[in-house]
């Protein structure tokens, strides 16, 4: 097992890319996490990920060879993945689904839930039609509220999750908390915390919540472009409480990003 701070020496021998461009409109979180990542690169301990769609927020490239994905999570109420719920093909229940292969595992575990069944409860019967059904979950949605419902498991299989959710990645720094290490191989191979032994799973540390989602906002035609229309699909965003984490005893941002040899 190597220390956190031999793993973050040999990171910071790294030649950093340029730091991502930034964007006119971004909440706290997304500065937060904007900031991270443009920390990361110009200390020379990475590159940037792919920052729109799936994707990863950094990459930690190691000079002997070798990469670590890093996701950096800023809200109390971190999302921690996302995936669809329809109709199913050819029936009248509901379903997860998604069109992207890393979302696959996470659709997986999703269904060993029973979260399907609860949507049947809390919506009913699926609609035809794809806008039925978005219709149906919209106006439920107004009157009942969202459908919200715990993802239950005991810690590896919590951590399971949010690595699924999370595309993958090898590292988690969460605000406020620290740097985690995603499996227990990563926690040896880098020396940081394991996050399932920082999960207290009886403080419910993850949720599924199920809603309309509006994807991006209706524009109107200019010269040389055409009008945009509100998009909107009915998502599951699995959400990570962060009040159920013990602090990590190590921190990227304190003891990585402004470490300096003695």
């Amino acid at each position: 097992m190597v220390s956190f701070l031999q793993f973050i020496t040999e990171a910071k021998r790294v030649k950093a890319k340029p730091s991502p461009k930034k964007t006119p409109k971004y909440n706290k979180g997304q500065k937060y996490e904007r900031k991270m990542t443009g920390d990361v690169i110009r200390k020379g301990m990475g590159s940037v990920g792919d920052l729109s769609g799936r994707g990863n927020d950094a990459v930690l490239r190691l000079h002997k060879g070798g990469s670590y994905k890093l996701s950096i999570k800023a809200n109390k109420g971190a999302a921690a993945g996302q995936i669809q719920f329809g109709k199913k093909p050819g029936g009248k229940g509901w379903e997860y689904s998604t069109k992207g292969k890393m979302g696959q595992s996470l659709v997986r575990s999703m269904k060993q839930t029973g979260g399907e069944a609860e949507i049947a409860r809390h919506y009913g019967k699926a609609p035809g039609t794809r806008m039925a059904q978005i219709k149906r979950v919209r106006e439920i949605t107004r009157k009942k509220g969202e459908l919200t419902i715990p993802v239950e498991g005991n810690r590896h299989k919590i951590a399971r999750i949010l690595r699924q959710g999370s595309n993958g990645d090898h590292l988690m720094h969460i605000q406020g908390k620290g740097t985690y290490a995603m499996t227990p191989r990563i926690a040896r191979e880098t020396g940081i915390d394991y996050i399932g032994d920082r999960i207290d799973v009886d403080s419910e540390p993850l949720t599924l919540r199920h809603r309309p989602k509006l994807h991006n906002s209706a524009k109107p035609a200019t010269k040389g472009k055409k009008a945009k229309t509100r998009k909107e699909s009915m998502t599951a965003q699995l959400n990570f409480n962060k009040d159920a984490l013990e602090p990590s005893n190590h921190s990227l941002a304190l003891h990585g990003l402004k470490w300096k040899k003695d």
